[in-house]
């Protein structure tokens, strides 16, 4: 993210995690290019707190690799990540409870879902080794049914 830490979400971010003396040393913020591949395949969480319509695929190259994301519930994010709390069967990641709207809105509801991924992560380890079988397990692809549909719309167009 070019320029990270001159947003205030980001900002604010580095402040609580440099309160937090446990949490020391494992916590990256990317402020340029890197290749998100091997981030992905190294990392066990991201941060996708989004408050506009984010069009992204990157969460899905997370998703392969086993990095679980924490996410907001905009755009594509609450379509194609579904919430641990919400379906503990397949569950692929966490989402805040509502749509983030604002900067104060965005912290808030960020960090108390961040925090329940902490402490899945830390407190319950064979919960998130089911995480991540299912975030890895993730068909993000469209089957032969909607294809048709959307290829029925085209001709009629």
């Amino acid at each position: 993210m070019p320029e990270g830490l001159q947003n205030s979400s980001v900002k604010s971010w580095v402040e609580y995690l440099e309160q937090k003396e446990e949490l020391a040393g494992k916590w990256l913020f990317i402020d340029g290019k890197i290749n998100l591949s091997q981030f992905y395949a190294s990392a066990d969480l991201t941060l996708l707190p989004a408050r506009e319509n984010p069009t992204s695929e990157l969460h899905l190259l997370a998703l392969k690799y086993g990095c679980i994301p924490v996410a907001s519930r905009n755009g594509i994010y609450n379509d194609t990540i579904s919430d641990i709390f919400d379906d503990m069967t397949s569950g692929c990641g966490f989402k805040t409870r509502a749509k983030l709207t604002n900067d104060e809105d965005s912290f808030a509801s960020f960090l108390k879902i961040t925090e329940k991924a902490l402490n899945l992560y830390t407190n319950n380890p064979s919960s998130w080794n089911l995480l991540i079988k299912n975030a890895m397990n993730i068909d993000s692809g469209w089957n032969f049914e909607v294809i048709e549909q959307y290829n029925t719309i085209y001709n009629k167009l």
